[in-house]
């Protein structure tokens, strides 16, 4: 006996419906992707911030114009514009054909043609704010701070 429904996700569809709901569900799958993609580069600006604000609170102490207070300064705003440059990027890089990030790979190519770069600058400017960040306690950990030693004579 053979029956002409397919469960799918717990819901009873018809076979011959079968292939528009898989496309659907692919479609939802997509988009939730894509939406994750932007939140993931938010999550990465405000992580990268966290590091270097608490660096902040740690080494600088009283001292608001030191070398590591302005350093620090402008990898926060090299952090600030690089999360605001890439959420936007991918948000808009394909113009306002918002449903190309959903649809098939070919209309992607053909809708966002600059997207593999995009991934792979992304890639490699996010390594290269990761080594500045772990870069900008170096100095303040390397000085030696002793204290002045009292003299016998």
């Amino acid at each position: 006996m053979s029956y002409n429904f397919t469960v799918v996700e717990q819901v009873v569809v018809p076979k011959s419906s079968f292939h528009s709901v898989s496309s659907l569900l692919m479609q939802s799958s997509s988009k939730l992707e894509w939406a994750f993609f932007l939140m993931q580069i938010l999550s990465m600006g405000f992580t990268k911030l966290s590091f270097v604000f608490f660096f902040r609170r740690i080494f600088i102490t009283g001292q608001s114009r030191s070398a590591f207070a302005m350093t620090s300064l402008v990898v926060v705003a090299v952090v600030m514009v690089w999360a605001t440059g890439f959420f936007l990027w991918f948000m808009f890089s394909c113009g306002s054909s918002f449903t190309a990030r959903w649809t098939t790979v070919r209309t992607l190519h053909a809708e966002c043609p600059t997207d593999i770069k995009s991934d792979l600058a992304l890639a490699i400017s996010d390594f290269i704010t990761d080594v500045m960040i772990m870069a900008l306690p170096i100095p303040m950990v390397s000085v030696e701070r002793r204290e002045p030693r009292l003299s016998p004579y």
